[in-house]
């Protein structure tokens, strides 16, 4: 037998003050007496009666003492273990996520095609008539199936069971399986994971009404080999941006293992079959490395690719990129002097015009009348406040840098380390793990513009349109942060210019698989649908087509599957009027998970205890149950109360 509430045990100390009352109590005898005279002699003995007394045998204590016992016994709710009933209800949970495609090293299979099979032989192994609940996680976790006898209908829906590239809360999914027994605690939940879970914590916080055994198809201690691109920019080569004939490609390769990594990095032009260039690059563990080629041939598209012996996971291994515009871009830059960002915008093919801010007033005819668009780093109250400099801002798109205030009231503190993204093409790609961030500018841009970047709670980039033209927005001062000294600060700015320069008007850049996206379809445009031309490594192939409602068309989601799509646009004679490519990519919350080095622990508050399974470490397919004591305790001590007053009533208190 066990205590589920052992700390319960210090009502003990109760005991001790019962006993306590009783060696303090007067007690007094029936005497009668023939005058009141003699109440003086009594009050004498009084004022020299002890306190203190020895204890005395009595029905009434004991009676009580042996209550007192029983409460604080039922209140540490004993019970003990014993086999969960067999036919009780059955709740599977399948996790699909995307880190459950990577190969598995016991077979040529991917995890979730082993959980499948493994659940498949649990259900196999159930009695017939037992009644077995299907859900598998995603955005919202989806109820597949509902205490279904059939073990043959529940092995046909596991294996219908498809991979989810979005971002899953699989704490939706295990909340969602508890909910089951809100009723009830007689049953199990069988939960099948690759423990690569982002949310392990909020799993963790979970108080479960039934027995959890979670089922691992790869063992635990399996250490990650993963390589992947993180990027993939191409670049107008030469000085010259002015021909489209000969381009630069950059891949940036992230090495998730612990060990040095040889890789290949291949770059194909658009659907072609053999390279047009090949890069082989050594990677240290855990560290970020560039593959770079030069003068590839022009293309609509270009598909990067790593080749690398016992890569479980390839999902990550494909990266697509669209041509920048084929003319340069001429930004004009603001600045007292900023070297990282010069840099990075000279990497990102930028034509900038340096002007400093204390010298230059706009003025019809000057340079600012050349430039596609601005970049004002910091004095933003001084751009704001001028009437020649509001007037120029307001003609072009303007991407603006802060340089917080020393005051307390203008600056704001981030309140921790974590960092929220919204789906944009500036932070495609990007995570900003362990980046630093010491102060941000107090500003509000929430009416004309979306935080796209937020920083301990702070919004620490904003985007937006104004009157057509593309805003951007940083609250702090780059040079006071560590990005530019991440790998991902050129990716950034990159984007970023980019998404100022409107980008192609042949792509529409890169969005996560199933997520909301921003298109603005043709005038004319009477029927639209996502064409697929390339599936990332590893994957089936796509279906064929997929129409879209015009109706929801501007407001539409990305396709559901990762890889490389057209939208095509057709008119009313179904001629096509416009084609755009797209590059679709797992969430990014999913591919963090990949880089784990080991498996998040789950150990949520359960019904009974916890218990893992995986081909290392096999247990039973049947789960042991806690049976609680705590009602027939409280029936016993019902009893002895009602005894107790019979024995008080009765005069007998010893």
């Amino acid at each position: 037998m066990n205590f589920l509430s052992p700390l319960s045990s210090l009502f003990f100390l109760t005991i001790p003050a019962i006993l306590l009352l009783y060696m303090l109590k007067r007690t007094y005898q029936d005497t009668p007496i023939a005058s009141h005279m003699l109440w003086n002699r009594v009050l004498r003995e009084q004022e020299a009666n002890r306190p203190w007394q020895r204890l005395r045998s009595r029905l009434l204590l004991l009676i009580q003492l042996l209550a007192a016992v029983l409460l604080v016994l039922a209140l540490m709710n004993p019970a003990w273990l014993r086999p969960a009933d067999k036919t009780s209800e059955a709740v599977i949970v399948i996790d699909r996520s995307a880190s459950m495609l990577a190969r598995s090293s016991l077979g040529d299979r991917t995890l979730l095609e082993q959980a499948i099979a493994e659940a498949g032989s649990w259900v196999s192994a159930q009695p017939a008539s037992r009644p077995i609940t299907l859900i598998v996680s995603g955005e919202q976790p989806q109820l597949i199936a509902a205490k279904v006898s059939n073990p043959s209908q529940v092995k046909e829906l596991l294996n219908a069971i498809e991979p989810d590239y979005r971002h899953n809360d699989h704490a939706a999914a295990l909340s969602l399986a508890n909910a089951m027994y809100s009723d009830k605690q007689e049953g199990e939940i069988h939960y099948w994971t690759d423990m690569r879970v982002h949310d392990a914590e909020e799993m963790n916080e979970l108080k479960l009404n039934a027995p959890l055994q979670v089922h691992t198809p790869e063992p635990v201690t399996r250490s990650n080999n993963d390589t992947s691109i993180v990027y993939y920019g191409v670049t107008a080569a030469g000085d010259s941006k002015d021909s489209k004939d000969s381009w630069d490609g950059t891949a940036t390769i992230h090495n998730d293992s612990a060990e040095s990594k040889t890789v290949t990095v291949h770059f194909y032009l658009e659907q072609d079959k053999q390279p047009a260039a090949s890069k082989t690059i050594n990677i240290p563990p855990g560290e970020w490395k560039d593959a770079a080629v030069q003068n590839l041939p022009g293309a609509a598209y270009y598909r990067a690719e790593i080749e690398q012996a016992g890569d479980p996971y390839s999902l990550d291994n494909t990266a697509y990129s669209f041509g920048s515009a084929s003319s340069k871009v001429k930004v004009m830059l603001v600045t007292k002097g900023n070297l990282f960002l010069e840099k990075a915008l000279q990497l990102a093919g930028v034509e900038t015009t340096k002007l400093n801010p204390d010298q230059y007033v706009p003025s019809s005819g000057g340079k600012d009348t050349e430039a596609d668009w601005i970049l004002l780093d910091g004095l933003a109250d001084k751009y704001s406040k001028d009437k020649q400099w509001a007037k120029l801002l307001d003609s072009r798109p303007v991407w603006m840098i802060e340089h917080p205030s020393l005051a307390e009231d203008r600056q704001a503190a981030p309140v921790s380390t974590a960092v929220q993204l919204k789906q944009h093409p500036v932070t495609a790609y990007l995570s900003f793990t362990d980046t630093h961030i010491g102060r941000m500018a107090k500003v509000d841009r929430t009416a004309e513009m979306d935080a796209i970047v937020t920083y301990g709670g702070v919004p620490a980039i904003y985007a937006g349109m104004k009157e057509g033209h593309p805003r951007l927005h940083f609250t702090f001062d780059l040079q006071e942060t560590d990005l530019p000294l991440r790998p991902e600060f050129p990716v950034l700015i990159t984007q970023a210019v980019e998404w100022m320069s409107g980008g192609s008007q042949l792509h529409l850049g890169t969005a996560t698989a199933g997520a909301p996206i921003d298109v603005t379809l043709q005038a004319s445009t009477t029927a639209a649908e996502w064409i697929p031309l390339h599936a990332s490594s590893g994957l089936p192939k796509q279906p064929v087509d997929m129409d879209i409602p015009l109706a929801a068309a501007q407001s539409m989601n990305a396709p559901g599957i990762p890889g490389l799509y057209q939208l095509r646009e057709s008119n009313e004679e179904g001629k096509v009027i416009s084609s755009r490519f797209m590059a679709v990519r797992i969430a990014a919350a999913e591919s963090a998970e990949l880089a784990r080095t080991e498996q998040q622990l789950l150990a949520p508050e359960a019904a009974s205890e916890v218990r893992e399974s995986s081909p290392d470490k096999p247990q039973s397919a049947l789960l042991e149950q806690w049976v609680s004591i705590q009602g027939w305790m409280a029936l016993l001590i019902l009893l002895l109360i009602m005894g107790e007053w019979e024995v008080y009533r009765r005069g007998h208190a010893g």
